[in-house]
């Protein structure tokens, strides 16, 4: 009997998004864990572009499954995500986007500290 696959996604906080590998990266957390991961990286004042972002896991759609993606950048990464059809569709995406907006109220009291806050981008 085949196992049915369940769509699943998880978000990682890194302090260069750009090169996630190279700097700080917390890996496999829910949304709430990664913002405060992010906002511990803030507080460091070492950031070279730091985020938010997610992993999709869903066999769907094969090509864009397993990659780290940005979500929140100094703003939620919108277009960047639309520019994938499966990820712009993509009900647990779209999920993570809606419950990331629930928390740019700290974001961006902590950007407006730093004098980096920006808009939701679209």
């Amino acid at each position: 009997m085949k196992q049915k696959h369940v769509p699943g996604i998880t978000f990682y906080a890194a302090q260069c998004m750009e090169f996630p590998d190279h700097w700080e990266l917390h890996e496999n957390l829910t949304l709430e864990q990664a913002v405060a991961a992010y906002r511990q990286i803030l507080k460091k004042g070492t950031s070279c572009g730091p985020g938010i972002g997610f992993v999709l896991y869903d066999e769907r759609i094969p090509d864009y499954s397993r990659i780290r993606w940005p979500l929140y950048e100094g703003r939620i990464c919108e277009a960047q995500i639309n520019l994938i059809g499966g990820y712009r569709e993509h009900p647990l995406v779209k999920q993570a986007i809606n419950e990331m907006k629930e928390y740019l109220p700290k974001l961006e009291g902590k950007a407006e500290k730093t004098g980096k806050r920006r808009d939701i981008e679209r």
